[in-house]
């Protein structure tokens, strides 16, 4: 008797909902296994693994940039940090802090190696900023010397390219390559980029030298080179959020998110899986014979499935253009997977995906380093861009003369 007066509520409760059009809570979609193909037909089915923002990719191709997007889903592999970064980030395990302006506290700046804040627990109140400063110190290179292809289209254009070489220096966090983990320089410099055009002639030698401060209390100086001038120009502190020559990005959208930590506030919106371009194989030396017209390449194996926090990004400046970025950060590697970023109106402006590598490390054959590289769309302005870099990592010899102003000058000669 108890059973048929439950199934009979149970009738009446359905009854009821069909009704009234209330709908039963969503079955999330299993992970895709290795091997399947998800393109328009299907992409629908996995609309959970991607940020919303990049489901027109499939559609569309955000208007014809990308030709619509099908990709094929491999195995998850691991990508871990290098193991003496690991062993010093384990060293600062409840060492040190956050203050109410959003700084590290806990000990001198420059004292820094390895993430500031391992484990860290997603029930903390300070989750998001403490993630983000692990995000900002996590292992990049000691050095690296780079060279790039950009594939670059306009709305309704033809595809064109530009070809870039990029040196950088950390001087800070440096695991492998004398001085280390501290190279200490008059200025306090914690790491610097220095970027140069190549081609097409009439960009040759633009010239942008990006750096950063170990105190972390100084703002970051940009200067300039500029052939038709012959003159180094630095910077107003805006410019980070200028897009670079040749790029839907400006310094501050590096990698999905560059920006100085306590100038934003960081709030995390979900824990979740996300597929992403894992395995990334597209580089300068690879791409440099590819001659589009109608779409920007893109690779479409090496797609897998990763587990992602995804942080909304607000600045505190009212001044700042952009209103608000959303980041989807890797939790293993802590390299960026999609970022967008919205206008102070709140309309959709720029959307990136960036696609992570293994990078093999010169200083220590057999190991690697997780690394992005980018592809972004400006919707508003109708411009996309495809970064295509092959990267020397480690035991290039870079020195802080190589990566200074005096150093522009006799590359822009």
């Amino acid at each position: 008797m108890f059973e048929m007066r439950r199934m009979n509520l149970f009738a009446v409760i359905l009854c009821f909902a069909l009704a009234f059009g209330i709908a039963a809570p969503a079955v999330a979609a299993d992970a895709p296994a290795p091997g399947t193909v998800i393109n328009k037909d299907n992409v629908d089915q996995y609309k959970d693994f991607f940020p919303e923002f990049w489901m027109d990719a499939f559609y569309t191709g955000f208007d014809g940039f990308i030709e619509p997007l099908s990709i094929t889903i491999t195995e998850t592999v691991p990508n871990p940090h290098p193991k003496p970064f690991l062993e010093a980030s384990a060293l600062n395990k409840g060492k040190y802090s956050i203050d109410a302006e959003g700084y590290i506290t806990g000990g001198p700046d420059k004292d820094v190696v390895g993430f500031p804040f391992p484990d860290i627990d997603p029930q903390d109140p300070h989750f998001a900023q403490k993630l983000m400063w692990n995000y900002d110190y996590k292992y990049t290179m000691d050095d690296m010397v780079g060279r790039f292809l950009n594939y670059e289209l306009r709305r309704g254009g033809k595809v064109a390219t530009s070809d870039v070489e990029n040196f950088l220096i950390s001087f800070q966090n440096r695991m492998y390559d004398d001085p280390k983990p501290l190279y200490e320089t008059p200025q306090g410099y914690r790491s610097a980029n220095l970027i140069r055009n190549l081609a097409p002639p009439v960009q040759r030698n633009f010239i942008t030298l990006l750096i950063r401060y170990i105190d972390q209390r100084s703002a970051d100086t940009t200067y300039l080179y500029l052939p038709s001038m012959r003159r180094v120009l630095r910077g107003e502190a805006g410019e980070r959020s200028t897009p670079i020559m040749s790029s839907t990005q400006a310094p501050d959208d590096f990698f999905g998110f560059a920006g100085r930590i306590p100038e934003f506030t960081y709030t995390l919106l979900a824990d979740k899986k996300t597929i992403a371009m894992a395995d990334n194989k597209m580089n300068f030396e690879t791409t440099k014979t590819i001659n589009p017209e109608q779409y920007l390449p893109i690779q479409t194996d090496g797609w897998s499935v990763r587990e992602a926090y995804v942080i909304e990004i607000i600045p505190k400046n009212p001044k700042y253009p952009q209103g608000r970025k959303v980041l989807w950060v890797d939790k293993e590697t802590l390299v960026g997977l999609y970022a967008a970023a919205w206008d102070r109106a709140g309309k959709l402006w720029k959307v990136w995906q960036i696609p992570n590598s293994r990078e093999k490390n010169n200083s220590s054959p057999g190991e690697t380093s997780p690394y992005g590289s980018n592809i972004g769309f400006d919707l508003q302005l109708g411009y996309a861009v495809q970064m295509f870099g092959t990267w020397n990592l480690n035991g290039n010899g870079l020195t802080h003369e190589d990566i200074s102003t005096s150093a522009l000058r006799k590359l822009g000669r």
